[in-house]
Protein backbone atom coordinates (compact mmCIF):
# COMPACT_ATOMS: atom_id res chain seq x y z
CA UNK A 1 0.00 0.00 0.00
CA UNK A 2 1.41 3.23 -1.01
CA UNK A 3 0.98 6.30 1.61
CA UNK A 4 -0.40 9.28 -0.28
CA UNK A 5 0.48 12.95 0.78
CA UNK A 6 -2.31 15.72 0.91
CA UNK A 7 -2.08 17.95 -1.20
CA UNK A 8 -2.96 20.34 1.64
CA UNK A 9 0.40 19.80 3.08
CA UNK A 10 2.23 20.67 -0.41
CA UNK A 11 -0.30 24.14 -0.29
CA UNK A 12 1.18 24.51 3.58
CA UNK A 13 4.86 23.87 2.59
CA UNK A 14 4.83 26.43 -0.04
CA UNK A 15 3.27 29.62 2.29
CA UNK A 16 6.18 28.34 4.89
CA UNK A 17 8.62 28.73 2.13
CA UNK A 18 6.87 31.74 0.83
CA UNK A 19 7.02 33.35 4.01
CA UNK A 20 10.30 32.35 4.95
CA UNK A 21 11.61 34.34 2.16
CA UNK A 22 9.53 37.31 2.72
CA UNK A 23 11.24 37.58 6.24
CA UNK A 24 14.33 37.38 5.31
CA UNK A 25 14.62 40.34 2.82
CA UNK A 26 13.14 42.13 5.20
CA UNK A 27 15.39 41.27 8.09
CA UNK A 28 18.33 41.96 5.02
CA UNK A 29 16.34 45.72 4.49
CA UNK A 30 16.32 46.79 7.99
CA UNK A 31 19.93 45.56 8.33
CA UNK A 32 21.24 47.70 5.59
CA UNK A 33 18.72 50.70 6.51
CA UNK A 34 20.22 50.43 10.07
CA UNK A 35 23.68 50.12 8.89
CA UNK A 36 23.46 53.12 6.89
CA UNK A 37 22.11 54.92 9.39
CA UNK A 38 24.64 54.66 11.74
CA UNK A 39 27.30 55.39 8.57
CA UNK A 40 26.01 58.79 8.69
CA UNK A 41 25.45 60.22 12.17
CA UNK A 42 27.61 60.87 14.51
CA UNK A 43 28.35 58.29 17.73
CA UNK A 44 28.08 61.46 19.89
CA UNK A 45 24.31 61.84 19.05
CA UNK A 46 23.56 58.54 21.03
CA UNK A 47 24.99 59.94 24.52
CA UNK A 48 24.82 63.70 24.49
CA UNK A 49 21.78 66.76 23.28
CA UNK A 50 22.01 68.45 20.12
CA UNK A 51 21.85 71.70 20.55
CA UNK A 52 21.58 74.74 17.76
CA UNK A 53 24.20 77.19 17.62
CA UNK A 54 21.68 80.45 18.64
CA UNK A 55 20.40 78.48 21.60
CA UNK A 56 23.85 78.05 23.31
CA UNK A 57 23.20 81.49 25.66
CA UNK A 58 19.72 80.00 26.97
CA UNK A 59 21.53 76.70 27.71
CA UNK A 60 24.61 78.48 29.54
CA UNK A 61 22.31 80.41 31.48
CA UNK A 62 20.05 77.46 32.99
CA UNK A 63 22.86 74.89 32.96
CA UNK A 64 26.31 76.66 33.62
CA UNK A 65 28.49 74.20 33.72
CA UNK A 66 28.37 71.86 30.97
CA UNK A 67 30.74 70.48 27.64
CA UNK A 68 30.18 71.54 24.53
CA UNK A 69 31.60 69.49 21.31
CA UNK A 70 31.50 71.25 18.25
CA UNK A 71 32.32 68.65 14.79
CA UNK A 72 31.07 68.31 11.25
CA UNK A 73 28.87 65.29 11.12
CA UNK A 74 29.72 64.82 7.49
CA UNK A 75 33.93 65.36 8.13
CA UNK A 76 34.52 60.82 8.01
CA UNK A 77 37.44 61.37 10.24
CA UNK A 78 35.93 62.39 13.13
CA UNK A 79 33.66 59.35 13.60
CA UNK A 80 36.76 57.18 15.31
CA UNK A 81 37.29 60.12 17.94
CA UNK A 82 33.28 60.09 18.18
CA UNK A 83 32.98 56.49 19.25
CA UNK A 84 35.82 56.43 21.45
CA UNK A 85 34.58 59.88 23.22
CA UNK A 86 31.12 58.34 23.14
CA UNK A 87 32.30 55.57 25.33
CA UNK A 88 34.50 58.03 27.86
CA UNK A 89 31.15 60.14 28.11
CA UNK A 90 29.24 56.48 29.14
CA UNK A 91 32.45 55.00 31.29
CA UNK A 92 32.35 58.60 33.59
CA UNK A 93 28.49 58.71 33.16
CA UNK A 94 28.96 62.38 31.76
CA UNK A 95 25.35 64.01 31.58
CA UNK A 96 26.17 67.20 30.50
CA UNK A 97 27.14 66.85 27.21
CA UNK A 98 25.95 69.40 24.17
CA UNK A 99 26.37 68.94 20.50
CA UNK A 100 26.84 71.04 17.80
CA UNK A 101 26.82 69.95 14.01
CA UNK A 102 28.85 72.93 12.45
CA UNK A 103 28.97 73.37 8.47
CA UNK A 104 31.16 76.00 6.19
CA UNK A 105 28.91 78.99 7.13
CA UNK A 106 28.47 78.08 10.72
CA UNK A 107 28.97 81.38 12.83
CA UNK A 108 29.56 79.46 15.84
CA UNK A 109 32.88 81.23 16.45
CA UNK A 110 31.60 84.77 16.80
CA UNK A 111 29.06 83.57 19.20
CA UNK A 112 31.44 81.22 21.10
CA UNK A 113 33.90 84.17 21.79
CA UNK A 114 31.02 85.94 23.68
CA UNK A 115 31.26 83.24 26.49
CA UNK A 116 35.25 83.26 26.62
CA UNK A 117 36.89 83.73 30.07
CA UNK A 118 39.42 85.68 28.99
CA UNK A 119 41.25 87.07 25.64
CA UNK A 120 43.57 83.97 25.56
CA UNK A 121 40.93 81.06 25.40
CA UNK A 122 39.22 84.00 22.84
CA UNK A 123 41.79 83.13 20.33
CA UNK A 124 41.78 79.79 20.64
CA UNK A 125 38.10 79.29 19.51
CA UNK A 126 37.99 77.95 15.92
CA UNK A 127 35.35 76.54 13.37
CA UNK A 128 36.43 72.91 13.91
CA UNK A 129 36.03 69.99 15.97
CA UNK A 130 36.60 71.47 18.97
CA UNK A 131 35.64 70.59 22.75
CA UNK A 132 34.56 73.20 24.77
CA UNK A 133 34.72 73.25 29.06
CA UNK A 134 32.03 75.64 30.19
CA UNK A 135 32.04 76.73 33.73
CA UNK A 136 29.94 78.99 35.44
CA UNK A 137 28.57 80.05 31.96
CA UNK A 138 32.03 81.09 30.59
CA UNK A 139 34.53 78.76 28.41
CA UNK A 140 37.09 78.19 30.69
CA UNK A 141 38.91 75.89 28.11
CA UNK A 142 39.35 74.42 24.32
CA UNK A 143 40.43 71.64 22.98
CA UNK A 144 40.81 72.49 19.27
CA UNK A 145 41.25 69.45 16.92
CA UNK A 146 39.68 67.07 19.13
CA UNK A 147 41.05 64.12 16.39
CA UNK A 148 44.73 64.82 17.62
CA UNK A 149 43.88 63.84 20.79
CA UNK A 150 43.96 60.47 22.50
CA UNK A 151 40.72 59.74 24.55
CA UNK A 152 42.84 59.55 27.85
CA UNK A 153 44.52 63.16 27.27
CA UNK A 154 41.09 64.67 26.95
CA UNK A 155 39.97 62.65 30.06
CA UNK A 156 42.72 63.86 32.09
CA UNK A 157 41.71 67.39 30.70
CA UNK A 158 38.36 67.27 31.79
CA UNK A 159 39.45 66.05 35.12
CA UNK A 160 41.95 69.40 35.94
CA UNK A 161 38.69 71.61 34.29
CA UNK A 162 36.32 69.58 37.08
CA UNK A 163 34.06 67.94 34.12
CA UNK A 164 34.72 64.62 35.54
CA UNK A 165 34.97 63.38 38.81
CA UNK A 166 38.48 62.41 39.90
CA UNK A 167 37.37 59.03 41.04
Amino acid sequence: MERQIPKKNYFILLIVVIGFVLIVFYLRDWYNTTRLYYAETSPILEVSTVINENEISNYAQENPNFILYVSSNENKEVRKFDSEFRDLIVDNSISNVLYIDITENSNITSILKDFALNNKIANKITNNSSLYSFKNGQIIDVVNDVTDYKVKDLEKNLQKNGMIDNG
